[in-house]
């Protein structure tokens, strides 16, 4: 499931337009980025990689997205995440792309996600972070749930539980209500991480409950998934809530199993073999915890066998030291004492043998960073020992005329900038003030009182306040028809649309918080009344010219 939403991300964030019906010696940036994304999604890798040299050649893709797009290609199709870390780490450590936010938003969620799927969580609190600090700078809500969750995770991990189960429901509530695709993959994801530590710590009852509310949010997505603003026109939504759901009839299954309730356990795993994630190879190696809860020897030993036919001895990783413990477990309450012992003994030398490897990748990985940074200093030093002498006698000459020459204008648009949002503030009290007389002469006396007692109730209940607020709501909360509302707009408000006369309430009640709370910050401002940030900044200075910090400076200056 992590290689297809790592493929389904990337398609998402880096197909922006792509355009039809162009010949193939022409292809966009774009088309060359999807049909690299669709190759590793049809696990031809190697097609990815042709392409994307290609693509470079024409001159059709910047060569550092270029280098993104093949470590992608690296892990994702090809499975080598060494290499695929390592054009990571040599892009980091570019002078072109230091100030490119986006790319290296894009470069560390790659390196969290691969450090998550090694259990390395040292690397994922490191590259997780970052990704989670330059997602929020950029606005993109969805993937800094999911790299909180990812943090949040190996906090559990790491041994603080009752932190991290706050912490991921905190990141669960943020990703429900993004109403984007991406908002709610990251929702099933963190509610699954969260079930995995509820699990870990014997918590089934909530491990339920919070199985229940993701259903009921997955039914609500497949009845209308529309709603979501980012959604593809070829993006398979039944295919993703049958899997997802599986998956949760997974984590029931093996909560009701900790309950020892075998009726209900069994109940919920023929609903989630019925489902695409039933067919993957972890399916039976998930659900393997239930069995030994159950005491289902036959069963549990089946999956015992067909881990062992999967070869999972091949690969070190923390999943066959966890089969290990489980198979410890199950031979243990089966009287089966010496198989019990050695299951242990081969789970303690591998747990160190895999912490020693990953002490030396760590090493190899700080080496070769250590190495790229000696690589960029000296190209750096000696580019400045062919610049210095041309750079101080230009410096000499000119930094007199250019502090001048800056300093002259600096002083002439301050006072310019200053005086027109001094003015533009006076419009604005002057403009708040006429709409408020207009929104109160009419002349139907009827219409006039219950359109004022509309006024009034919007107020004193701070209608304006909720950010859902809809025509819809708005009437019934008034005990009228949406038409009557209309009617009522239409007469007394000079022809107002309700989000028109809505947004201009809100806007007026701002421009008062603006002046009366000169210290709240403006993202409370627009949550108090009604709006996001940056919709309550757009429609701000659409409406008045000016922003909201420079309408509450030059407010002061005046008063």
């Amino acid at each position: 499931m992590r290689k297809e939403l790592l493929i389904i991300i990337l398609a998402a964030t880096c197909i922006t337009s792509c355009k039809n019906n162009l010949q193939e010696s022409s292809k966009t940036l774009e088309q060359y980025t999807e049909s690299a994304a669709m190759s590793v999604y049809m696990q031809e890798p190697e097609r990815a990689l042709t392409i994307i040299d290609s693509a470079v050649i024409a001159g059709n893709i910047d060569p550092d997205k270029a280098d993104y797009l093949r470590a992608v290609v690296y892990y994702g199709g090809l499975h080598e995440p060494v290499k695929a870390k390592t054009a990571c780490y040599k892009l980091l450590t570019r002078d072109d792309v230091e100030n490119e936010d986006l790319l290296h938003e894009q470069i560390y969620t790659l390196l969290a996600i691969i450090a998550h799927a090694e259990s390395n969580d040292l690397n994922v609190l490191q590259y997780a972070t970052q990704a989670y600090e330059l997602a929020l700078k950029l606005g993109f809500e969805d993937d800094a749930v999911q790299m909180a969750s990812y943090i949040t995770l190996s906090m559990a991990h790491k041994g603080d539980i009752d932190s991290a189960i706050v912490r991921m429901e905190e990141f669960r509530r943020q990703a429900l209500v993004l109403h984007t695709l991406g908002g709610e993959m990251t929702y099933i994801s963190v509610v699954k991480s969260l079930m995995h530590i509820l699990y870990d710590s014997g918590r089934y009852d909530e491990i339920l409950s919070l199985a229940e509310e993701a259903l009921a949010e997955l039914a609500r997505f497949e009845a209308h998934p529309e709603q979501c603003t980012d959604l593809p026109e070829n993006f398979n939504t039944t295919e993703f809530v049958d899997y997802s759901r599986g998956q949760l009839y997974t984590h029931m299954a093996l909560a009701y199993g900790g309950l020892h309730k075998p009726a209900e356990a069994h109940r919920y795993l023929a609903q989630a073999k019925h489902s695409i994630w039933a067919q993957k190879p972890s399916f039976d190696f998930t659900i393997l915890p239930m069995y030994i809860e159950l005491h289902e020897w036959e069963e549990a030993e089946r999956v015992f066998e067909k881990a062992d036919a999967m070869q999972l001895t091949d690969t070190l990783n923390y999943n066959f030291i966890r089969f290990l413990l489980l198979r410890m477990q199950a031979t243990r309450q089966q009287g089966r004492y010496d198989e019990a012992l050695g299951c242990c003994r081969r789970a303690l030398s591998m747990q160190h043998d895999l912490a020693d490897q990953q002490i030396q990748q760590q090493i190899a990985e700080q080496m070769a960073l250590y190495e790229l940074h000696n690589e960029k200093l000296s190209r750096e030093r000696e580019h400045a020992r062919t610049h210095f002498i041309i750079v101080i006698l230009i410096l000499v000459i000119f930094v007199t005329i250019i502090i001048g020459i800056i300093a002259a204008y600096s002083i002439i648009t301050k006072r310019r900038i200053k005086e027109k949002n001094r003015t533009m503030v006076k419009m604005i009290n002057e403009l708040n003030a006429r709409k408020r007389k207009t929104l109160i002469s009419v002349e139907n006396k009827d219409s006039k009182e219950i359109y004022r007692q509309i006024l009034e109730r919007t107020f004193a209940e701070r209608l304006y306040a909720d950010l859902q607020m809809n025509r819809e709501n708005f009437a019934a909360q008034m005990n009228i028809s949406r038409h009557e509302l209309n009617d009522l707009l239409s007469a007394n408000t000079d022809g107002l649309s309700f989000p028109q006369w809505l947004n201009n309430i809100r806007l007026e009640r701002a421009c008062t918080l603006l002046q009366n709370e000169p210290d709240k910050p403006i993202k409370d401002i627009a949550e108090a009344v009604g709006l996001t940030p940056n919709n309550f900044l757009r429609l701000f200075r659409q409406q008045y010219g000016i922003t909201p910090t420079e309408y509450r400076q030059n407010r002061e200056i005046s008063v």
